[in-house]
């Protein structure tokens, strides 16, 4: 696809002219090339960077306008794009959330003095202040709770315990909100130990998250004083060590009676971390198929290696994790060492965008199904789409797929799409025809050999 002198020209194009605010050039890539998707993220990017006239023009040749569009502009304190899009009532309740994420108090107050009371009203569903101590605002924070923002759902103490502002999280709690099981477990894998102290004193109850979070964090300090305090502990917290990365941390654990189980295993080998997984080993730590599957999807080749040299078992979810990740060497060592695969296997990569990896594994004999199709179609991957389509698979077209395809794939994948269905749709039984579970196998087995 290109247009003037061999310039190639795809939505990746669209969208930087879009970022940019180039109206007449986005004009003659419109009148000049015909097979582009033209979505909603266009009429995004040119809301978040202000530029209103680019996302009138978008709107007006038919691109569609999404409630995101005023997501952005808020977060990024357009109030003339906020306008435009309020007025076409092109926006929700987390509008309130975004304008608090920017820390933008003059959008908040801009919506705040709108005439549509139904924007005002929205306010009571959201959780801005929340959002708004996740980001460290406080002036946000203060402008929210003087008018009125505070909800039953909000957990602005947590957000800002998570965040590591320790300041803010005293604030919120002089100003009455209240704490919640996270907060401490957000301090501890801080390894604030003086703010834990601090809410310890001021209600908060010290509980078993305390200890997960400090060993997720790597702070034996806290850990020892979460213990030395009365906290129990399960084996989250060296499940939370192993996937930090912190074998002190889960060797003090273990030898001071702290529970395990695979999942501590399995924690490990999603880091790749040999010279831990040999210590659970040594200590007789479980494993599971899904250690495999953690080593295969955290791309650790030597890890997964190490893992079935000594006999872990697994399955097709090895191939699936990795699929998932784009990690084509795990999957072709897998598969030559015995490995299964299956559809799963094939959609996780299509629907993960590794486009070059599901075609390795289709070429190599991988099955694929609707599911491989669908996510095919939900990422605008044609070409793999049409090798699937000449391959020897019996998969069958919706109009589900079809209209799905029309929000987000080109125009010329719709008539393709259209005659794939024409072809497999004699096969299928007429509408008011029920098949009984095992005629329905029976079919479907037939196909798959013709």
């Amino acid at each position: 696809m290109a247009y003037n002198a061999g310039h190639p020209v795809d939505e990746r194009v669209c969208h930087a002219l879009a970022r940019s605010g180039a109206l007449e050039q986005l004009k003659f890539v419109k009148a000049n090339v015909s097979d582009l998707l033209w979505s909603h993220k266009l009429t995004d990017v040119a809301a978040e960077h202000g530029h209103l006239a680019t996302l009138q023009w978008l709107h007006e040749t038919g691109v569609p306008l999404r409630t995101s569009a005023s997501h952005v502009a808020a977060e990024s304190g357009h109030v003339h794009v906020l306008t435009w899009l309020v007025a076409k009532r092109v926006y929700d309740s987390e509008i309130y959330i975004h304008a608090a994420a920017g820390g933008n108090v003059k959008i908040l107050a801009w919506l705040r003095d709108h005439p549509d009371k139904r924007l005002w009203r929205l306010r009571l569903s959201s959780t801005a202040i929340t959002k708004a101590a996740e980001k460290g605002h406080r002036d946000a924070v203060r402008w929210l709770i003087e008018h009125r923002f505070k909800t039953s759902d909000d957990s602005a103490v947590t957000a800002a315990a998570e965040a590591g502002n320790a300041d803010l999280v005293r604030w919120l709690v002089e100003r009455s909100f209240p704490t919640d099981w996270l907060t401490c477990e957000a301090a501890a894998r801080n390894g604030d130990l003086d703010l834990i102290q601090w809410l310890r004193e001021h209600g908060a109850e010290l509980d078993e998250g305390v200890c997960t979070g400090a060993a997720s964090g790597g702070h034996l300090h806290v850990l020892k004083f979460a213990r030395e305090n009365g906290c129990s502990w399960r084996g989250s917290a060296c499940e939370g060590a192993a996937a930090g990365g912190h074998l002190q941390v889960l060797q003090w654990i273990h030898a001071n009676g702290g529970p395990w189980d695979a999942r501590t295993f399995t924690a490990a080998a999603q880091r790749g971390d040999v010279g831990m997984m040999q210590y659970l080993l040594q200590q007789d730590c479980k494993w599971s198929v899904k250690t495999c599957a953690a080593a295969a999807g955290g791309g650790h080749l030597h890890a997964l290696q190490w893992l079935r040299e000594r006999g872990c078992p697994w399955d097709a979810r090895t191939v699936t994790a990795a699929a998932a990740s784009g990690h084509l060497e795990i999957i072709r060592w897998a598969r030559n060492t015995g490995c299964r695969w299956g559809t799963a296997s094939i959609s996780a990569a299509t629907r993960n965008k590794h486009e070059q990896v599901a075609t390795w594994m289709l070429q190599n004999g991988c099955t694929f199904d609707e599911a491989t199709v669908s996510a095919a179609i939900a990422v605008n991957a044609t070409d793999f789409m049409r090798l699937m389509r000449l391959s020897e698979g019996v998969v069958f077209i919706s109009d589900k797929m079809i209209e799905a395809a029309r929000n987000t794939c080109r125009p010329s994948t719709i008539p393709f799409l259209e005659e794939w269905k024409r072809r497999w749709s004699h096969l299928l039984p007429p509408p008011d025809v029920a098949l009984a579970p095992e005629e329905e196998t029976a079919s479907l087995d037939q196909l798959q050999m013709n």
